[in-house]
């Protein structure tokens, strides 16, 4: 109800969670957003995926419904790792080195993008 809230939520519960983004000219865009018991994001309105475990430090499982394709990209948005998946895949990352990354999911019409962090 109030838009005063900080950018970086922590200590949430499991749950389905509406977040409500408002500019300066009170337009705004709503997303659905599941935060479930594997410490992974669901993104409900784009693509039904989900990334576990978040922070990782040698595998992460991808999941979304079918074929999709998926880059791990750098910070500076090089792709270091790519590969498919059909319903849901397990990525290596022993060959990286710990830090921030992200993971770009494309179905054959949707593309969602996630930060990850490996430790």
């Amino acid at each position: 109800g109030d838009f005063d809230d900080m950018q970086d939520l922590t200590g949430l519960t499991s749950g389905t969670y509406n977040v409500v983004v408002k500019d300066q000219n009170e337009c705004s865009a709503t997303s659905s957003i599941e935060i479930n018991r594997f410490a992974s994001v669901t993104n409900n309105d784009e693509l039904n995926l989900s990334v576990y475990p978040n922070p990782t430090s040698d595998e992460l499982t991808i999941e979304t419904e079918g074929n999709f394709n998926y880059e791990i990209l750098n910070i500076n948005g090089a792709a270091i790792i790519k590969g498919t998946g059909n319903d849901k895949t397990i990525v290596n990352l022993n060959a990286i080195a710990n830090g921030v990354y992200f993971v770009k999911v494309n179905t054959a019409n949707k593309q969602h993008v996630l930060e990850i962090i490996k430790k």
